[in-house]
């Protein structure tokens, strides 16, 4: 060995090399070494006279291919260095990774004449940067062949090392896992990063990061595999999703129209009522479907001029803004036709927010409350208004007059010879001359003054805007129809006869006080009526 380095003039180097801690190797041009020093042979196994004159092939793992090679020594016979790392063999079988530099020599003349590698075994440094990784990690050929593993991969598949070696890592983790791998490793790309998930035979479930391993310039080394169990993580998602699936299975069986919005208020989900019902509203699901934000629906709504629109959108932003525990409010739609929703909002006990909105159509109970409301207006038998009814539009009268100063008058008007229609043909003949009687007032009078049946045989006329001198022609109008006879159905013929009362108050005086004074003034006309005695 001594005498191969003095023969390269450099008598002085032989000793200061042989005491460096790296490893350092001495290749002429056509690649046969003729230098080792000491740390080689103390790294690799292999004696001087062993290595000298032997290629450095005799190092070769098998791990990087001719490719490699063919790069490396077009660069260094370039007359270029090169560094970078690779996976040789020691003698005894054992793999480690090799860092190093190869640096051309160069005669007297300039020319290329040796390299120069010096070169550390990093393995140890490798595995301390690799000890504190969570996770298995492990170094393997693009055939699925480990060369490297850290103590956790051992632990997570419950081997030592030397029985994880080559394929035994594969055999530890089943077929079916094995099978996965090795279609992972053969669509790990140059440049490229895959993640996966293998199903071992034992149950758990592993998630494995695949990165190709490169080694200085072009150097490709094989994969890097970490592994890591997520069993506990995949149960927790397989329960989850089962709770959503079950949940959105209640949404789904929901009568009615549900959707679920975050805590900005975009749409997440809806149940099949609610996409029904806008399908049948011809909706646009652009604007109503998931995905989209319902606050902004709403606040186009309201300056489309939907009152109820905006109504929402305020309730909406209390329980989103935690200030309301929960929100119920009825409002109008006018579409074809109006519409009544009950919107439910209430939160969604999560951190980031977000409420539950229920919609029922109630446009039967509005209109069922607006029939009730009528009923409880009308008189049953006439179609006219009743008392009620009649004090509810005076109500709305008086505060006109009082704005406009012009009095109301009212006229109470009592059916005479009613009483012997009743007793001499029958009930049935005197709803049918009340009817008609009704029929008579609201022909003569305007269409603007309102006609109520107050009692048995007792109308009462209310009529805004009334000029005084209006007032007795009124009067003589309904006089004159009522007094006209009536035909009933079986071909009889009566005839009633009117009196009537006349009161004229002003918009700050009592309707009601009105109504009985003008009661009196009728009575006092009918008692006028009446032959003395």
């Amino acid at each position: 060995m001594t005498e191969a380095v003095s023969d390269l003039g450099l008598p002085l180097a032989s000793a200061a090399l042989d005491v460096v801690e790296n490893m350092l190797v001495i290749t002429d041009l056509a690649g046969r070494i003729v230098y080792v020093n000491p740390a080689f042979t103390r790294v690799t196994g292999y004696e001087p006279d062993e290595a000298v004159g032997q290629n450095p092939k005799l190092l070769r793992s098998g791990l990087q291919d001719e490719t490699f090679y063919e790069h490396l020594w077009a660069q260094i016979l370039s007359g270029a260095s090169w560094s970078g790392e690779l996976v040789n063999r020691k003698k005894s079988g054992e793999l480690y990774t090799d860092r190093m530099t190869i640096t051309p020599l160069r005669d007297d003349a300039g020319e290329l004449s040796h390299f120069v590698a010096v070169k550390r075994d990093v393995s140890d440094h490798l595995a301390a940067l690799t000890a504190g990784n969570p996770g298995g990690i492990a170094h393997v050929d693009r055939t699925g062949r480990l060369v490297y593993a850290n103590g956790r991969l051992s632990t997570l598949l419950g081997r030592d090392f030397e029985a994880l070696l080559g394929h035994g890592w594969l055999e530890a983790i089943g077929d079916r896992a094995a099978g996965k791998v090795l279609a992972d490793l053969a669509f790990v790309g140059d440049a490229s990063d895959l993640v996966s998930m293998l199903e071992l035979t034992d149950g758990r479930s592993l998630r494995a990061h695949y990165a190709p391993l490169r080694l200085g310039g072009d150097g490709h080394a094989g994969v890097i595999a970490t592994l890591e169990d997520v069993t506990t993580e995949r149960d927790a998602l397989r329960r989850l999703r089962e709770r959503e699936a079950y949940a959105r299975g209640i949404l789904e069986s929901l009568g009615t129209p549900t959707a679920v919005v975050d805590g900005t208020g975009v749409i997440r989900e809806t149940n099949r009522a609610w996409r029904d019902s806008e399908a049948a509203a011809e909706a646009d699901p652009t604007t109503t479907g998931t995905g989209i934000n319902y606050r902004d629906v709403c606040r186009r709504s309201a300056a489309a001029g939907c009152a109820g629109a905006g109504e929402v959108l305020e309730a909406l932003d209390r329980v989103l803004a935690g200030s309301s525990e929960r929100e119920r409010l009825d409002y109008r739609l006018d579409e074809p036709t109006t519409t009544w929703w009950e919107l439910r909002i209430s939160p969604l006990e999560l951190d980031e927010g977000g409420a539950v909105l229920t919609h029922n159509d109630i446009t039967w109970r509005h209109e069922l409350q607006q029939q009730l409301e009528t009923q409880a207006h009308t008189d049953p038998l006439t179609g006219l208004a009743n008392r009620l009814g009649l004090l509810t539009y005076g109500t709305g009268a008086m505060a006109r007059a009082r704005r406009t100063t012009h009095p109301v008058t009212v006229l109470f008007i009592d059916l005479d010879a009613f009483k012997p229609i009743n007793d001499r043909h029958g009930h049935r003949a005197g709803d049918e001359v009340l009817r008609l009687c009704a029929q008579r007032l609201q022909q003569v009078v305007r269409e603007t003054d309102a006609v109520a049946r107050v009692g048995g045989d007792e109308f009462v006329v209310v009529c805004e805007d009334l000029e005084e001198a209006d007032v007795a022609p009124l009067g003589h109008r309904i006089t004159r129809a009522l007094d006209e006879p009536i035909a009933l159905d079986d071909g009889i013929e009566v005839a009633v006869a009117a009196s009537i009362g006349t009161v004229r108050v002003a918009g700050s005086g009592d309707l009601a006080r009105a109504i009985a004074d003008a009661d009196q003034e009728m009575y006092e006309a009918k008692r006028g009526k009446r032959p003395a005695t």
